[in-house]
């Protein structure tokens, strides 16, 4: 299987200069006693990958298409006619197309103008504009730099004005507006605090428009609604008569949302309630039906719908109280006017029909989901009127539940498009149409079904009279079709392509833009004209290939050579072997033969044996082993490795350390045979002694023990059981696996982690309820107590990392600043209470190592981030050296090299580095360049990249010509390797995983505070 790394920039350049600076490395330094420098081992996999241009469209400008893309050189904002020859670079700049993905460019045009938001590399995003030549694309004005990672955001055109928001350098978003000139561009807002934004809500009423703000504010409104004449003086919060300081008031100022038109007054919802803003006093009120509460309804609206603006009233889903069924309700702003229009679901709508509602204007009427005693769920319209609100259709409901009936895909010239259900025992859907009316609600003709799974990301775009349809098949490729309403008949223009949901599919300037990762020119701008002939490539952009990385990963010492996955480009993701050497670098075992991958993981090696989970040609995952090279895998049971999910999505702290542990004998691991989850396991090498010690959340559920730590004579872990996630030991029996302590009381959970052995205890974090603490046991209820409260009055969660020097080090999450931020803070403790104090250094990353006497760490002082070292003491933790003067450099990671430290450092002048170090200034000196390859943040990726094997220091480098890549550096003379002292599960180098749990934890609690302050962030 070929395997694509789409973040490669092969610059020929880049990989000149990395040469040229190795070669000086070897020619000039002599500090190094290593025999050589790093070097690249083999390059596996030489598969050759086109590379991708990558486009963000932005829009039409003169009968050209707008977008940014990557070539050779870099970001540039590019124009086309739709031919090669008629596609020109315009300026220099990264291009900020979407705002998010998908959704709506952040482009507008004003007098032949186009107004993005673009970034030259030097100021930063700011606003943009262009007349469609180079000459023509300039800055509209500099801003400044932003306090925060947010870019700019374009909200519409007013009058002659363009008005865009603008995060300042204390992090508040502002509102501006301009004409287009440096010298017309003014800010209308200048709001304060920390957690101050802008909305995106934005409505034109005449000569004047009205945009929301959010922001914290306890015990008080938290949003406001603005009105402005497009003049800082004549911007001001509208009239709230309740003030901000009572319920009623509260409620109308929480969250406004949603705003639409209603006569001289426009609707927005706030608090799942209906208000008015009278557009000629500027004041807000309360909209209640008849017999209904000031500020309390009814309806309680459907806020995932929203409200859709008719003709001098509002349309909105709603009901009468909570928990009853939702309606069609309307609205004119008065109690008169506010009412239930008709009763269509007597019965509840489906759990997906009132959290993804489908709510679309479509004409001058609505359609919407509804529900009657005879056909259940179906799509309905309306009018407005009882009278003429009718249902459209008499579907069959798919057979699987999830999927509602009716899903919508875009309207277009005063048509829905929509996908349905093709009945009860089908998983398909096809493609259907409606102008809101019975006789005008019809299938598309010649568009074919497509499997529920993929029609969600089925995307038409197109006019009155052409409508481009991609449709999405279950081998992953996509058709384009065009489609004509007005004879209901659909050409097929391409049957192979790949666009991804995030690419650009638009249509302008009469013809369909869109992006297409073709196989051999890569991820390209591709144009349809509406025939398959004119179906085709514009131009290929980044035409330069480069070889696709093998993208080792896994490492593990295996009876003193090295063993890892990789992929070479023909045989798929399987197992591999490295002496150090470019012969002795070969497939170690084909488990999946072909090109098929078997994808090994979770790697451990015990009494000479590999053991591995990997999949069958089947796609089952099975546990296995494999006892020498050469042999082939023996299959143990089939079993799932336990999976991490992203950080991104972790709800509570995953376990990002799982790695096996030996006990008397027995391998003691997580895994899940399928019905009673992922529980511990055992195995001694045998398909007979594999087997599951302890079902500890009983029935399907998970308990995914985590941290397999070693004490004693019994293994100790986190587990999640019928008390939530707590501390449990195992003696290897059913009987003797039980919860140590209930922490956390009930089914809370303390979630404990950075299980370590030291000075004859076992130390961990956990969170009893009141904040997470560094915990002390002897295994036994009665002595597992806080050993004192590390960093009171603080976030706290402090996380075992190592020793050093009879110290037991950690990290605690200290209050930074201002309110909301915070900062990791590097303690260390003796084992008693009295004993653990901060040494004042602060940690600015995830690389951390400890070789049993000294303490590498990332950390951070007057000079900004550099290499740190500590003894545990606080006179003995300090800068260990200022490697890069002039700017600050990325500290990646730290290991051990047979008793000398090396670590990996991201230099943003000179590149990759690789350094080394025995703790003092004078004997921390670069090695060479080297290509290092940067950890991965994601919980779910192995960051096993690097692992000294015999003489051999082997790490995954990622050189731009060649991709990530198996490098070595070798050491021939014997060197003493440092004893540790202490144990942890996975050795004394710590790396992205070990403290991702920190990070999580810290940024949890963070969340906690602030969800229970009811704090409100518009970034």
């Amino acid at each position: 299987m070929m395997m694509f790394d789409t973040t490669r920039k092969p610059y020929a350049s880049i990989r000149l200069a990395w040469l040229i600076g190795l070669l000086i490395a070897v020619s000039s330094y002599t500090g190094v006693a290593f025999s050589e420098v790093p070097r690249l081992i083999l390059n596996i996999n030489t598969a050759i990958v086109p590379e991708s241009s990558y486009p963000q469209y932005l829009g039409a400008l003169g009968g050209k298409m707008l977008f940014g893309a990557t070539d050779a050189t870099g970001p540039a904002l590019w124009a086309t006619d739709g031919s090669t020859s008629g596609t020109i670079l315009l300026r220099r700049l990264r291009v900020l197309a979407q705002i998010k993905f998908p959704g709506p460019t952040n482009y507008a045009v004003q007098s032949g103008r186009g107004y993005f938001i673009g970034d030259d590399g030097t100021t930063g995003p700011q606003l943009w504009s262009t007349d469609g030549t180079a000459s023509g694309t300039a800055m509209v004005v500099n801003l400044g730099p932003s306090g925060t990672t947010a870019s700019p955001v374009l909200y519409g055109l007013f009058g002659s004005l363009i008005i865009f928001s603008k995060v300042d350098a204390s992090g508040v978003s502002q509102l501006y507006a301009t004409d287009g000139t440096g010298a017309g561009t003014h800010a209308l807002t200048s709001l304060t605090g920390q957690y101050s934004y802008v909305a995106t809500e934005f409505l034109v009423v005449g000569s004047k428009f009205y945009f929301a703000t959010g922001g914290v504010s306890i015990g008080a409104a938290s949003g406001q609604i603005w009105v402005s004449d497009g003049t800082s003086a004549g911007t001001r919060p509208v009239t709230n008569p309740w003030g901000g300081n009572n319920s009623v008031g509260t409620s109308a100022l929480y969250h406004p949302h949603s705003f639409a038109l209603a006569g001289s007054s426009f609707l927005y919802l706030s608090s799942g309630l209906l208000w008015s803003v009278d557009t000629v006093t500027d004041t807000i009120s309360a909209v209640t039906a008849i017999g209904g509460n000031a500020g309390f309804g009814p309806p309680n609206v459907n806020e995932a719908a929203g409200l859709i603006s008719m003709d001098g009233y509002v349309l909105c889903l709603g009901s009468s109280g909570i928990n009853q069924n939702q309606e069609l309700w309307r609205s004119d702003g008065t109690s008169a006017g506010t009412y239930l229009i008709a009763v269509t679901n007597p019965g509840p709508l489906s759990f997906n029909a009132q959290q993804y509602p489908l709510f679309q204007k479509v004409g001058d009427r609505v359609i919407f989901i509804g529900s009657d005693a005879q056909y259940g769920s179906q799509l309905w319209s309306s009018d407005g009127t009882g009278a003429n609100t009718v249902r459209l259709t008499s579907a069959t409901q798919p057979a699987n539940s999830p999927f509602q009936i009716v899903s919508h895909h875009a309207t277009i010239a005063g048509i829905a498009y929509l996908s349905i259900s093709d009945g009860a025992q089908m998983t398909t859907r096809s493609v259907w149409r409606t102008d809101g009316t019975a006789v005008g609600t019809m299938r598309a003709g010649g568009l074919p079904s497509v499997d529920q799974s993929e029609a969600g990301i089925t995307q038409l775009t197109g006019d009155s009279g052409t409508v481009y349809v991609l449709i999405a098949s279950s081998s992953g490729a996509k058709s384009l079709f065009r489609y004509a309403p007005p004879a209901n008949a659909t050409t097929s223009l391409h049957d192979a392509l790949s666009i991804s949901i995030i690419d650009g599919f638009l249509y302008a300037a009469g013809s369909l833009y869109f992006s297409n990762d073709d196989a051999t020119k890569g991820n390209e701008p591709w144009v349809s004209d509406g025939t398959s002939a004119g179906t085709r490539l514009v131009a290929d952009i980044y035409p330069q290939t480069t070889d696709s990385g093998s993208n080792p990963d896994e490492f593990v010492d295996f009876n003193g050579v090295l063993a890892f996955v990789a992929s070479d480009g023909v045989h798929g993701r399987e197992l591999w072997r490295s002496d150090g050497t470019s012969a002795g670098t070969t497939l170690l075992a084909d488990i999946n033969s072909g090109a098929v991958s078997s994808d090994p993981s979770h790697l451990f090696v015990a009494n000479g044996t590999l053991y591995f989970f990997a999949k069958d040609a089947s796609g089952t995952q099975k546990f296995m082993r494999l006892s020498g090279s050469p042999s082939s895998a023996q299959v143990l049971a089939t079993l799932a490795p336990p999976v991490l999910p992203v950080f991104s999505q972790l709800q509570v702290p995953a376990c990002v350390k799982d790695t096996p542990a030996v006990l008397n004998g027995g391998i003691y691991f997580a895994a899940s045979a399928g019905a009673t989850g992922v529980e511990l396991w055992s195995t001694d090498g045998t398909a007979g002694g594999t087997y599951q010690v302890s079902d500890i959340n009983p029935g399907s559920g998970d308990s995914n023990p985590c941290q397999l730590t070693v004490f004693g004579n019994r293994l100790y872990f986190s587990a999640a059981g019928p008390a939530g996630t707590e501390l449990w030991a195992s003696d290897g029996t059913s009987g003797g696996t039980v919860q140590v302590i209930d922490i956390a009381p009930g089914t809370a959970g303390s979630y404990p982690y950075g299980l370590v052995v030291f000075n004859g205890a076992l130390y961990f974090g956990a969170n009893d309820g009141t904040g997470g603490q560094l915990w002390q046991s002897n295994g036994l209820p009665s002595g597992t107590h806080p050993l004192g409260q590390v960093a009171p009055n603080t976030y706290s969660s402090p996380f075992p990392l190592g020793i050093a020097n009879g110290k037991l080090l950690a990290s605690a999450v200290i209050a930074a600043g201002q309110p909301g931020s915070y900062e990791y803070q590097l303690w260390s403790s003796d084992g008693t209470a009295a004993g653990t104090a901060s040494l004042s250094a602060l940690l600015t990353g995830p690389a951390f190592f400890t070789n049993g006497t000294l303490a590498y760490f990332s950390g951070t002082g007057a000079v900004g981030p550099e290499p740190w070292v500590s003894d545990g003491t606080s006179s003995g933790t300090h800068l260990l050296k200022d490697i890069n003067p002039t700017a600050q450099s990325t500290l990646l990671w730290f290991a051990d090299f047979n008793g000398t430290t090396l670590f990996g450092v991201s230099d943003p002048a000179t590149g990759g580095q690789l350094w080394r170090s025995d703790g003092t200034a004078t004997g921390t000196t670069l090695v060479s360049p080297a290509p290092v390859v940067t950890p991965s943040i994601f919980a779910a990726a192995s960051n096993r990249h690097r692992l000294t094997v015999g003489q051999t220091f082997f790490f995954v480098g990622n050189d731009p010509a060649t991709g990530k890549e198996l490098y070595g550096f070798s050491n021939d003379p014997t060197v003493p390797t440092v004893t540790v002292s202490g144990s942890r599960s996975g050795g004394g180098s710590l790396d992205v995983l070990d403290l991702l749990g920190l990070l999580v934890l810290g940024a949890l609690q963070i969340n906690a505070r602030r969800r229970s302050s009811n704090l409100i962030s518009g970034t």
